[in-house]
């Protein structure tokens, strides 16, 4: 018998790179994508597999359909009438990633309405599934995380943007409807998922601690040739590298996960550190401060929404993690690993990166006035 992984979020940053590794290794994957976008997923992983420098992999085994709220059932309809008989696995990595308070209801919507969606119809329709993980976030714990953050469900978290609320509304609907039975739930909570350890190489969009990277890049571009930022030193941002989030991810597939499963190393790099990486590869110091310079205006607009988390250490209980994978690796990230992933990340975003309109405009601000008027 054929068993088949059903992913939601392949056209995207984790859901694309786990749909390479398992097409690359034999499996049979079944793709839930937006309508219209069912052509797309084959030329995102032959873009994947461009960047990492492998082999693209075979298509025979992938069964892509659309999918959209309230066609779950539809979506199920079509993999069956296209050969999918068994449904083994569901890796839920779908994301609305928006920030936006204004656009919680829309985030509310991607995330949650389709969400339990998705399970119900595969309980319901798809008996046999056995597992299904719903890939979160480890920051629904909020930003006054208690000093050790536990593989629970937080029950009052101080949320504060529409990516965080969606996910935590989510997080808590899923669990309540996993009560009333279907496949056994796994919430997977990475903590941030940057580029893999040994290369460096990030294959998803400028978001998160990204903006950090590309703020940096940017201000080096407007002629940065030192750097104030405020961020505490002592800070320590919880980065874990893509390859050995997938690979937990496999482990919790196929074998028995728990219902949380955080992500996350026992400790971050520090923000001292990565100003000091950051400041060699770029060729100018970095100190803590505020703004006062025009690269650093554009730097402190790029991470504006980032801040407060780029502040706050954040300590995440880590067992599930440690009885899947060696203890040894959920320690620390290494710090020739953050090394690889600034010097790629100079790749993408000094190499390429414009000024956006929002940018342009700061900019000019700092212009003479005969010249600005000319703007």
């Amino acid at each position: 018998m054929v068993e088949w992984t059903l992913v939601t979020g392949a056209t995207g940053f984790v859901g694309g790179e786990w749909t390479l590794r398992a097409l690359l290794r034999g499996e049979y994957v079944a793709a839930l994508v937006r309508p219209g976008r069912e052509a797309a997923l084959a030329h995102h992983v032959r873009s994947l597999a461009d960047a990492h420098g492998s082999a693209v992999p075979s298509f025979d085994r992938l069964v892509v359909v659309p999918w959209s709220a309230g066609s779950e059932f539809s979506s199920l309809q079509l993999l069956r009438q296209s050969g999918v008989a068994h449904i083994s696995a569901v890796i839920h990595a779908a994301a609305d990633m928006s920030y936006s308070l204004r656009k919680l209801p829309s985030s509310l919507d991607n995330n949650l309405s389709m969400a339990l969606g998705l399970y119900g119809a595969i309980a319901e329709h798809a008996p046999e599934a056995r597992t299904f993980i719903a890939v979160s976030t480890a920051y629904t714990c909020g930003l006054a995380p208690q000093p050790e953050i536990a593989e629970s469900l937080h029950l009052m978290p101080k949320l504060v943007n529409g990516y965080q609320t969606s996910k935590w509304a989510t997080e808590m609907a899923l669990t309540e409807r996993a009560r009333q039975g279907g496949p056994r739930l796994t919430i997977l909570r990475p903590s941030i998922v940057v580029g893999e350890g040994g290369r460096g190489i990030y294959t998803g969009k400028c978001f998160g601690f990204y903006m950090f990277l590309r703020g940096f890049a940017l201000a080096k571009k407007a002629g940065a040739k030192s750097m104030r930022v405020a961020i505490k030193p002592e800070s320590e941002i919880n980065l874990v590298p893509i390859d050995q989030l997938l690979a937990l991810m496999d482990e919790l597939r196929l074998g028995e996960g728990p219902a949380f499963v955080h992500a996350a190393m026992d400790e971050g790099v520090t923000v001292g550190h990565m100003m000091e990486v950051i400041g060699k590869i770029y060729g100018f110091p970095i100190e803590e401060g505020k703004p006062r310079s025009l690269p650093e205006h554009l730097f402190d607009r790029q991470v504006a929404a980032n801040m407060a988390f780029a502040n706050t250490t954040f300590r995440f209980k880590n067992e599930h993690a440690k009885k899947l994978q060696p203890r040894s690796a959920w320690n620390r990230f290494d710090n020739g690993g953050f090394e690889k992933i600034v010097r790629h990340s100079k790749t993408l975003y000094f190499k390429k990166a414009h000024f956006e309109k929002q940018d342009l405009i700061m900019l000019s601000q700092f212009l003479p006035k005969p010249l600005r008027r000319l703007n």
